[in-house]
């Protein structure tokens, strides 16, 4: 079997090879944005992890800073729809991708253009996780963008809970 990684960030793919070489494990690993490393590329099978988060809630959480950028636009799928218009060209037939979200994005907007690229798009995993105390200072920010609808989020107990979910999808 080949395996192949890459990531826009330098200092990423070097951990990756880094981890690889520790592990005795043997794969390809290039720099570049998305697709661009694999541009002429075809896979059994793609799992994806670019941001798929509300801007505004990445720039005020522990999980990004002025080093990880989040471009995932206002309602967090301006990546991840990137991903899941153009991977398709880059799966064999009957290829699958593996995609995960965050409800800190429109994820419904994000199932349905999979859906409509995609078929047997399923739901692999779901679980709900606290928010970290840190944020709890933007709450007023979250209720905004929950209010718009571009985000989603559970209180229980006062605590803020957030869902992330794991899907596949099957090229058509």
């Amino acid at each position: 079997q080949r395996f192949c990684f890459s990531d826009i960030s330098k200092k990423a793919t070097q951990k990756c090879e880094a981890n690889l070489k520790k592990e005795k494990l043997i794969a390809e690993v290039k720099n570049g944005s998305m697709f661009a490393p694999w541009k002429e590329e075809k896979f059994d099978f793609i799992v994806e992890s670019v941001s798929a988060i509300s801007e505004p809630v990445a720039n005020v959480s522990p999980w990004y800073n002025k080093n990880i950028p989040c471009e995932a636009g206002l309602d967090g799928a301006k990546l991840i729809s990137e991903i899941l218009l153009v991977a398709g060209k880059y799966l064999n037939k009957n290829g699958k991708i593996i995609f995960p979200i965050v409800s800190f994005s429109k994820t419904e907007k994000i199932i349905n253009l999979a859906k409509r690229k995609y078929k047997n798009v399923t739901l692999l995993s779901q679980k709900d996780w606290p928010l970290p105390e840190t944020m709890y200072k933007h709450e007023n920010l979250f209720e905004k963008l929950r209010k718009k609808k571009l985000i989603s989020y559970k209180k229980k107990f006062g605590i803020i809970l957030y869902t992330s979910y794991i899907y596949s999808a099957k090229k058509k």
